[in-house]
């Protein structure tokens, strides 16, 4: 779903919504949605928990009115992007490849400077939106000690998200709603089932119900929308912290936007 139908689609889906929300509201209010832009860092499965034992997902919250500022100033990021010399093309930005000078990025190996300029550039547009960040995360070796069968670490750490997500509402916009808009990857069937399925009842991962989200995922790629990068780098500092290495100190910049930290904790409820 590109940028611009997910924000035609809110706009709609908004309007006919407001009798659903959990608490009286005035109808004549601006009433913003939140998109909660989400990516993952880390191996998904199971049987890796040895080679890299915890799974992040990085929730980067941005608000209607601030959606259009952000995307060109993003765009504008990757467009000042240096060409690479072998291919003839603008290098993309995905932060694992700037950081390790991999990919398009491997000419530029041995310029660190130019490198952590772009992460820097990309934390100042966080900084100047002055955007919510939180992570959710499992270790995923105390997960295979604990259970036998369980939700994949995608999927738990999605339902992690949603509660993080409708706490702040519940707090910072009581009169909004909020659209999950998820980076794709294989699990994209089981995360917009366990999304469906939170929003009908209570998680048993979470003891809560959806009740300010839409009804629809936000799917989304760098080349539907470009603020799904800043998430991309989010997940990306956060995966290294839990690693214990913050070398470029990503997450000490990140640290004054970050709301929240939740790390799973196994539970006999949570065996299923």
């Amino acid at each position: 779903m590109r940028s611009r139908d997910l924000a035609t689609q809110v706009h709609l889906w908004t309007r006919e919504s407001a009798r659903y929300l959990p608490v009286k509201r005035n109808l004549g209010k601006d009433r913003h949605v939140i998109f909660a832009y989400m990516d993952e860092s880390g191996q998904a499965e199971y049987n890796l928990a040895l080679v890299r034992p915890h799974f992040v997902r990085s929730c980067v919250l941005v608000r209607e009115n601030q959606f259009e500022a952000i995307e060109q100033a993003i765009t504008a990021l990757c467009e000042s992007l240096p060409i690479n010399p072998d291919t003839g093309k603008r290098c993309e930005f995905h932060a694992h490849c700037i950081f390790h000078g991999q990919k398009d990025w491997k000419p530029f190996v041995g310029n660190q400077s130019l490198r952590r300029k772009v992460f820097s550039d990309m934390t100042s547009i966080i900084s100047k939106f002055n955007l919510a960040i939180a992570f959710a995360y499992v270790h995923k070796n105390q997960i295979l000690t604990c259970y036998k069968k369980t939700y994949s670490p995608p999927v738990i750490t999605l339902l992690m998200a949603i509660r993080i997500v409708e706490n702040w509402m519940e707090k910072n916009a009581p009169d909004q709603r909020w659209v999950p808009c998820v980076g794709r990857s294989d699990y994209d069937a089981q995360l917009e089932e366990a999304f469906h399925e939170n929003r009908r009842s209570f998680s048993p991962i979470t003891s809560l119900r959806a009740v300010r989200a839409a009804d629809f995922c936000g799917w989304v790629r760098p080349n539907t929308s470009k603020l799904f990068l800043a998430s991309d780098l989010c997940a990306f500092a956060h995966g290294r912290k839990k690693q214990g290495k913050d070398e470029w100190g990503l997450n000490h910049a990140l640290r004054p936007h970050v709301f929240n930290i939740w790390e799973f904790k196994p539970s006999r409820i949570y065996g299923l």
